[in-house]
């Protein structure tokens, strides 16, 4: 499960679905217990994706600096976790962040 929400985040509407999300990662940890099934959520934040392109450069500088590496994800460091994520046996039920340090205050 991939949720495209920062954990981070001053929106609460925002955040609430990052919880909900992350509940129900566990709620189906609980529904396929003893299935050799494994159930993770990952939250990137900002990724460099098309739909970024129409972002303004001054959004783009803003965001930019709230986050400590100082730029967007690339779409293969997310896919990167993702891969890592379901070849480890023993992450279960988790919510993984990749968000290179954004903060949003």
């Amino acid at each position: 499960m991939v949720c495209s929400f920062t954990f981070l985040t001053a929106n609460f509407n925002e955040f609430v679905v990052v919880i909900a999300f992350h509940h129900l990662a566990k709620c189906l940890l609980k529904e396929f217990d003893g299935q050799n099934v494994s159930i993770n959520a990952i939250a990137p934040s900002f990724v460099e994706t098309p739909w970024q392109k129409g972002r303004s450069q001054e959004s783009y500088d803003r965001i930019n600096r709230k986050i400590n590496l100082h730029r967007f994800a690339q779409p293969d460091e997310v896919a990167k976790l993702v891969y890592d994520t379901m070849t480890n046996d023993f992450i279960n039920g988790a919510l993984l962040e990749i968000s290179g340090g954004y903060e949003y205050f």
